[in-house]
């Protein structure tokens, strides 16, 4: 295992890939390094696709919604041609937000400080003044376009416009989707809840623990360990390039837990996109850093339609307890981490599999041009 480095030198990805194929980890100075959190904005959330919002927010002709895509603002609006279209949410005038909320009716999107005004297309439309200023140009000041892509109840944007679509960059999804089960008709589901969790450690810690189930009969037991199979031997798990599918056995009757799942199949898709659904409920969330020890989490919950509200709420009420246990673990282990005391983690391959899979994802971004 070679020494962990300043970084303030290139990343050697390479060498990296060696050391976690012999079960080591990144540096722990890669959990608190503004200069890493800057790379992983740059090299990965500002060139992936990521979850934004929910389908029935721009269901409909002028409907219009907002978001992040890592740190770059975005807005969707449905044009009245029924074509759903991103943008980055900054003014080509002075970059306040051409948006800054959703609308169910948006016909234009207009910036609130100096009123310049785009069409649905992206077009400037007007600028106050503007016939006044010489050389002024409105058809080269359009918003910046971002991708955009409804799968299912989830809408994802990429801000890189030269990245492949979301079905290209993810080639097995949609087989891997029908293997598992997963329901992509969105009038399947009702949209429920949203909660955000700002979790006080570096997005790497978070989706660390976020992927693996080594730590849930630990932290979990009276909640997701409850209600889940969660012997890592019974997890139907495939690796698929840049994400995993997994299928968790039915929780044995003989339990007698009050909340027991019977169908619980999932798709955790790099950088941090999360698509679940189970009995009673669907969760789709996503991750994304805010700072260098500093990760906000959405999440956001809904029921197929026709089920009880009452366990819907139960199973929303499991979960938010079992992200609470996880935050206060991954809290701790940031602690540590920004010390820099110990320079590098043993992972256990055998049992943290989708850590050493999602590692290697982080290094293949870094190794990027």
């Amino acid at each position: 295992m070679k020494d962990a480095f300043d970084t303030d030198t290139p990343v050697d990805a390479a060498a990296l890939r060696e050391d976690l194929a012999q079960g080591w980890g990144l540096p722990t100075s890669f959990y608190a390094s503004p200069k890493i959190h800057d790379l992983d904005l740059n090299k990965i959330f500002r060139r992936s696709w990521t979850y934004l919002c929910p389908a029935s927010r721009v269901a409909q002709p002028d409907n219009s919604a907002i978001g992040m895509a890592g740190d770059i603002p975005v807005v969707v609006i449905r044009g009245k041609d029924g074509v759903l279209r991103g943008f980055v949410n900054m003014c080509r005038h002075r970059g306040y937000k051409v948006a800054t909320e959703d609308q169910a009716k948006c016909r234009r999107l207009t910036c609130k400080y100096h009123a310049w005004s785009y069409l649905a297309t992206g077009e400037l439309a007007n600028a106050p003044g503007m016939n006044d200023e010489p050389g002024f140009d409105k058809s080269a000041l359009s918003l910046k376009p971002v991708q955009v892509f409804q799968w299912g109840s989830a809408v994802l944007v990429n801000p890189d416009m030269d990245a492949p679509g979301f079905l290209d960059a993810h080639p097995q999804m949609a087989s891997e989707a029908d293997r598992l089960g997963i329901e992509l008709d969105p009038d399947a589901y009702d949209f429920v809840s949203e909660t955000v969790h700002d979790v006080p450690s570096n997005w790497k810690v978070w989706y660390d623990n976020f992927v693996e189930c080594y730590h849930c009969d630990h932290i979990h037991r009276g909640s997701f360990s409850a209600a889940y199979e969660s012997d890592i031997k019974s997890v139907d798990t495939r690796f698929n390039d840049t994400f995993m599918a997994s299928r968790f056995a039915p929780k044995p009757a003989e339990t007698g837990v009050a909340l027991r799942a019977n169908n619980y199949r999932s798709l955790n898709i790099f950088p941090g996109l999360l698509i679940l659904q189970q009995d009673h409920l669907m969760i789709l969330s996503q991750m994304r850093p805010l700072g260098p020890e500093l990760t906000e989490q959405k999440v956001h919950y809904f029921a197929p339609k026709g089920t009880r509200a009452d366990l819907v709420k139960d199973w929303i009420a499991l979960w938010e307890e079992t992200f609470g246990e996880d935050g206060d673990a991954v809290a701790i282990q940031q602690q540590g981490l920004r010390t820099g005391a110990v320079e590098r983690n043993r992972l256990m391959p055998n049992r943290e599999e989708a850590v050493v899979f999602f590692n290697g994802l982080v290094l293949d971004a870094y190794g990027r041009m």
